[in-house]
């Protein structure tokens, strides 16, 4: 069953140059319990159709329908918020208060929530991020990953249903990207959350359920990752990059090893040169 649905998606910034179209015609589907990549090279419109997705943006034309809601409807647009949360590039950009626990029943409060729940509400999201233990600390105090994940637990406190990471790793070190990146998977497996992530760390993605392809404004392909990075020249065509495991293991074949085209991972490489004959 689908949660998000999107048909014949049009966005124009400027309503008074038309034919300038960030999306044109984009339809496509997220399932409940996906976990779904979007890439792109840049103005590709994967960012533009991340604020589309929960009325952040508004449709030039075309339809953005949540749990069958419209995003047209502004009677809908604070329940379609609530299923669809967002976390973006800079983590700095959704603190809103001086003190961590704070900051996370920021939304939660102004979702109407009685005060009485709220504690138990904040401290369980800072307990799903591995924050609790920093619930009293200023925000500026903590590192970049930290940070992300104190965004991830203020919209988590909400219960969406699906939440849109939009470039939420760009910013991050190694290990900051890492921490964000378990903590996805982790609400995607044990919550069961959708989650739909935007990025251009192509490696980012081995994990997805499915990756779609933007480029210059429409969905260019989608499939799983086995089946995106098999064919490496067309992502590179698209300035698109390849995980770093999957150009060796293309390499390795160029220079005459008999070696799947599916390898993904490092171990996966690993197994397939040790049962070369």
């Amino acid at each position: 069953m689908s949660i998000i649905e999107v048909k014949d998606l049009v966005f124009a910034y400027d309503s008074t140059e038309p034919d300038k179209k960030a999306l044109d015609g984009v339809s496509l589907k997220i399932n409940e319990g996906e976990f779904v990549g979007i890439v792109g090279h840049n103005g590709s419109g994967k960012s533009t159709l991340a604020k589309l997705l929960n009325g952040l943006l508004l449709p030039t034309s075309g339809d953005v329908l949540v749990a069958g809601m419209n995003t047209k409807d502004e009677s809908s647009l604070i329940n379609i918020r609530r299923n669809v949360g967002m976390v973006f590039q800079n983590p700095d950009n959704q603190m809103v208060a001086t003190i961590v626990e704070e900051d996370v029943a920021f939304g939660v409060e102004n979702l109407g929530i009685a005060p009485s729940q709220i504690r138990s509400i904040v401290d369980n999201a800072l307990h799903a991020v591995d924050m609790y233990e920093f619930r009293g600390q200023k925000p500026h105090q903590l590192s970049g990953g930290q940070k992300q994940r104190i965004a991830i637990a203020g919209i988590i406190a909400m219960k969406p249903k699906c939440i849109v990471f939009d470039e939420s790793t760009a910013m991050l070190d190694p290990v900051g990207r890492r921490e964000v990146l378990e903590q996805m998977h982790r609400l995607n497996k044990e919550d069961h959350v959708t989650i739909i992530f935007i990025t251009h760390y192509m490696e980012e993605l081995i994990d997805v359920d499915r990756i779609i392809i933007m480029n210059d404004g429409k969905v260019h392909g989608e499939g799983t990752p086995k089946e995106i990075f098999a064919n490496t020249e067309e992502l590179k065509a698209l300035r698109l990059n390849v995980p770093e495991i999957v150009e060796l293991a293309d390499g390795l074949r160029s220079g005459g090893l008999d070696i799947s085209h599916d390898i993904l991972t490092k171990e996966g490489l690993v197994d397939a040169i040790c049962q070369l004959k």
